[in-house]
């Protein structure tokens, strides 16, 4: 099976939630913490949920994410 690292850039999050919305399998949630532009950005809580099917960053309005295949995981 494959595995995916999957971050969320902070700097340009606006949390709005779509990244959220659209994972099957629960990998990102709301930080707690904000950005400097005042807007609470999500985080990849269990990245190693990620099968890279890349909703997240298809639904993205701000293209804060990144997804990179790390090859087979264990």
């Amino acid at each position: 099976m494959k595995a995916y690292a999957i971050q969320i850039l902070p700097e340009r999050c606006k949390g709005c939630g779509l990244c959220r919305e659209v994972c099957a399998k629960d990998v990102l949630e709301a930080s707690g913490r904000f950005n400097l532009q005042g807007y609470e950005y999500f985080r990849a809580a269990r990245p190693e949920k990620c099968v890279g099917c890349a909703r997240c960053l298809a639904a993205c309005p701000d293209f804060s994410l990144e997804l990179e295949e790390l090859g087979e995981g264990l």
